[in-house]
């Protein structure tokens, strides 16, 4: 009687083995994940394609702006956060700077938001001043004010995450104000010993 058990019991694992073989496979979440990802992105490039041939002249236009809009958000975020890593790996070896490294992490990110916010201004200024095309200008104003924002975003995220001690946050705002304001009257004062004190005003 248990040897026939035995061969029974058997029997049903053998069948289920088979069945599970015969197709029914379990799919993981990763799997159903990359699934509808690859779905996704799919259903996307098609609609962009056809939006981008779409007949109407100012369709175009406009899905062509927020595309080169959204190329120039990734980019700005990439770009950002390279220079602040390079910065970080250069001066966070020294001894000095590992013993009070949020306040040098603070500085450095206050340096890279001002080296952005005053190229900015000389890009915008040195398509305007030379006539360069009209897309020269167009990517310094988008690309590079979004490097701005994600620094300007970078430096004072500690206000709302609490990292930094409040008087050294509240130095590096009023630092930066400051800084912006300094940059403003040299750069006026060196464009009107250039070029004469009506250059750059709009009509």
């Amino acid at each position: 009687g248990e040897h026939a058990e035995g061969e029974h019991a058997e029997g049903e694992h053998a069948a289920e083995g088979e069945h599970a073989a015969g197709g029914h496979h379990e799919v993981s979440d990763v799997g159903k994940t990359t699934a509808y990802l690859l779905l996704g992105f799919m259903v996307v490039n098609f609609m962009l394609l056809w939006m981008v041939n779409y007949p109407d002249n100012n369709i175009r236009k406009y899905v062509w702006s927020m595309l080169s809009s959204t190329i120039s958000i990734y980019l700005a975020v990439l770009m950002n956060n390279a220079g602040r890593d390079a910065f970080e790996r250069v001066t966070m070896g020294h001894p000095v700077a590992q013993k009070a490294q949020p306040s040098v992490e603070l500085f450095l990110r206050f340096v890279c938001f001002e080296f952005t916010f005053c190229l900015s201004n000389v890009l915008c200024y040195v398509c305007r001043r030379f006539n360069l095309p009209s897309k020269w200008l167009y990517a310094s104003k988008i690309l590079i004010g979004h490097i701005v924002a994600f620094s300007g975003i970078d430096l004072f995220k500690d206000f709302a995450q609490g990292n930094q001690e409040m008087g050294k946050l509240w130095g590096a705002a009023a630092g930066s104000l400051l800084m912006i304001v300094i940059s403003r009257v040299i750069t006026r004062f060196v464009r009107d010993t250039l070029y004469g004190p009506k250059e750059g005003v709009l009509a």
